[in-house]
């Protein structure tokens, strides 16, 4: 057995090959193409023998080469960057170069059982959906952010004139005044007849409330900011384009599986679809304790003595997209179901958790309920909900 460690790059990769013991075999580099592939096969055709491959999780950049090695070699796990920066510090190594890089991702290679590392993709279709959704939505949120930090110069109390600043007839108003002069030279009645262009929801007293707040505004000018405003908006007007683009097609392809989160009240199909899209075969978690894990929800500890950590952050290990999905979820279950909603408020209120604490414990209640549907294959039954 050769183990194998690839320090990944945007245009190169470096190789490690290491054999049973931990002694250096070879170091080269190779291209991030075609050429580059077939240069590692030729590399590793003189030994007779299996190989384990690892490789760091590098955002966009391990991809392309861990789809074309899977071709060729089955055993290639992609390695959590944490794991590898505490097996360096175990190591002793206090320079980094691209081949020592290499050369501790082969000796954690050889040193650890990668086994669960190998996961592969059972909805990839679904989970790539779920998470460019997911982006747009963050795109939305700056967008919005970065309007509500202009408004408050200009304009600070326009956000109490509607119950929310960014619906439909707000933001067309926006799109078209923005300068406090041109607003103070309409009539009700004109920005009436112009909200109601865009939302029948409005009334009389939209419109004066934006007149009266224009006229005792404590805002000031600020040239050029209208347009920054009114190119935000139609991003924003765009992006809700696009994610309900997406949303339809999430609903298609979640249509086509099993679903057996459907009856739990108060669960966004969505954050659903997000959840099975990324939890993948559920066969390859032994028991709910394990899926938990995989979830990275597990809060962080500290105890030494007499002492022991109260506030803990959780762990953010996992994708960041699954504790996203579980997270909101727990959000929307608290509002909507009476079960997480008495569980939140034993947490919150009783056991005096913080908010967030006390979602992190519906979350998890949540990974338990996923887990054992999942892997039971059955629909959701409201009445083994307190079991």
């Amino acid at each position: 057995m050769k183990y194998i460690g690839i320090d990944v790059a945007k245009d190169s990769h470096m190789v490690c090959v290491l054999n049973e013991q931990k002694e250096k075999l070879q170091t080269f580099k190779i291209k991030n193409n075609h050429l580059g592939i077939l240069e590692f096969q030729k590399k590793l055709d003189k030994y007779d023998t299996q190989f384990k491959i690892g490789m760091e999780s590098s955002g966009v950049y391990h991809h392309g080469i861990l789809y074309h090695l899977h071709k060729k070699y089955p055993d290639v796990s992609v390695i959590n960057p944490k794991r590898t920066k505490a097996h360096r510090k175990s190591l002793g190594f206090e320079f980094k170069t691209d081949k020592i890089d290499s050369y501790i991702i082969s000796d954690y290679v050889k040193e650890k059982d990668l086994s669960d590392n190998i996961l592969p993709d059972k909805y990839p279709l679904l989970k790539q959906l779920c998470r460019t959704r997911t982006k747009l939505i963050r795109q939305q949120t700056r967008l919005k952010n970065r309007i509500k930090g202009d408004m408050h110069i200009i304009f600070p109390e326009y956000s109490k004139c509607f119950s929310d600043m960014f619906g439909k007839a707000s933001l067309e108003f926006l799109k078209k005044y923005t300068d406090l002069n041109q607003i103070n030279r309409l009539t009700e009645q004109e920005i009436r007849d112009y909200l109601i262009k865009s939302s029948k929801n409005v009334s009389y007293n939209h419109a004066k409330k934006i007149l009266l707040s224009a006229k005792e505004t404590f805002g000031i000018p600020k040239p050029g900011m209208d347009v920054e405003i009114k190119l935000a908006i139609e991003n924003i007007q765009l992006l809700d384009k696009q994610i309900t683009f997406l949303e339809n097609k999430i609903d298609y392809h979640f249509d086509k599986i099993f679903n057996p989160l459907a009856e739990v009240a108060g669960l966004n199909k969505i954050y659903a679809a997000g959840i099975i899209a990324e939890t993948g075969d559920i066969d390859y978690f032994k028991n709910r304790d394990q899926y938990y894990n995989f979830t990275d929800f597990v809060p962080r500890f500290a105890q030494s003595g007499n002492f022991e950590s109260k506030f803990n952050h959780i762990n953010k290990c996992g994708s960041s997209y699954l504790r996203h999905y579980f997270f909101q979820s727990a959000i929307s279950l608290k509002r909507f179901n009476s079960y997480f909603m008495n569980l939140f408020i034993k947490k919150h209120t009783i056991e005096k958790k913080s908010k967030d604490e006390a979602h992190v414990y519906c979350a998890k209640k949540l990974c338990h309920i996923v887990f054992k549907l999942l892997k039971s294959k059955t629909k959701f039954c409201p009445d083994k909900l307190a079991q």
